[in-house]
């Protein structure tokens, strides 16, 4: 996505709806493509803070497949968790030991 200009602010550009630079949200692309990415083999891990099992259900089975795992940053299986993370199947438990050495330092 672009970001916004002077017109934008004034109304006169593509990016009409957006006021000033504070307003603008740059979102590059959606949460499946980067689940994508792990289960093709072009990235080895996805992190998704914040999932909806409408969202992930197809997730499991199909990194399964494709040789990865996902699970939610505790590692429990399952599409009805708080958050998410998919990899290659490889680096999974060390991810996750990642994610739990960050939760306790925090």
């Amino acid at each position: 996505m672009r970001r916004p200009t002077d017109s934008d602010a004034r109304g006169t550009g593509a990016g009409r709806g957006c006021r000033t630079f504070r307003d603008w949200k740059n979102r590059g692309w959606g949460d499946c493509y980067g689940y994508v990415l792990v289960a093709t083999g072009r990235a080895e891990i996805m992190l998704d803070p914040v999932i909806n099992p409408w969202d992930c259900a197809p997730l499991p089975p199909i990194l399964r497949e494709a040789g990865g795992r996902f699970t939610t940053w505790r590692g429990e299986e399952t599409i009805w968790g708080p958050d998410g993370v998919a990899t290659n199947g490889a680096l999974h438990e060390q991810v996750l030991a990642m994610l739990a050495a960050e939760r306790r330092r925090t």
